[in-house]
């Protein structure tokens, strides 16, 4: 066992998950290592494997911190574009929303599923000092009020989302959606002729500029 979990903390996943099987079998220490073996398949993106053994170990009550399992095969389903089944998979228990990262993931299924008005919710709650998460969340919100017309709160969330570098793609567009909803509202601010020259000069080779 300890050696396995040495191998674990030192991400050298195939040595430890070869551990961990073995011992799988073993009374006392079966549903530990069950576990494990879970979050290795997580870890190393074997995002099918992790639900179907998760899933299989839940329903036979033979695997450790089920609650943790449970949401890494929500946060799986996100992963593999399953978005309804992530989303059902989030409203079993609101306890797998416990960061920022599960919140958005949740928040951008139901976005992706066209559940819009709740999507803006969860969007909303989300507080992060995390620049990149910041610019998507961001971003992400000003889409839903696109959807909902809101209009004046979408040009709030596109001026945040252009202002972050994390995703050039997304800034790009979100300051472009900033400029055309300001002259959809009649906003022109003082500075809106620089963010358009600014806009200009930073994405030339946009087909948008």
């Amino acid at each position: 066992y300890f050696s396995s979990h040495i191998y674990f903390l030192q991400s050298k996943y195939n040595l430890s998950l070869e551990g961990f099987s073995k011992l799988s079998a073993i009374k006392g220490l079966s549903e530990l290592s069950s576990y494990y073996k879970a979050v290795i398949y997580y870890k190393q993106k074997r995002y099918n494997e992790l639900i179907d053994y998760g899933e299989l170990k839940i329903r036979e009550q033979s695997i450790k911190k089920q609650t943790h399992i449970k949401s890494l095969i929500a946060q799986s389903y996100y992963n593999l574009e399953m978005y309804e089944k992530c989303v059902k998979a989030f409203l079993k228990d609101s306890s797998f929303m416990y960061s920022n990262q599960a919140m958005y993931k949740f928040g951008y299924s139901l976005y992706k599923i066209d559940s819009i008005d709740y999507a803006i919710k969860v969007f909303e709650s989300i507080n992060s000092s995390d620049d990149s998460l910041s610019q998507y969340v961001s971003y992400y919100l000003g889409n839903c009020y696109l959807k909902k017309d809101n209009k004046r709160y979408a040009v709030n969330s596109f001026s945040h989302a252009k202002n972050y570098n994390h995703d050039i793609f997304i800034k790009e567009d979100a300051y472009y959606k900033y400029i055309n909803l300001c002259f959809d509202l009649n906003w022109e601010f003082e500075n809106l002729y620089d963010d358009i020259l600014s806009y200009q000069e930073k994405f030339s080779d946009s087909e948008n500029s």
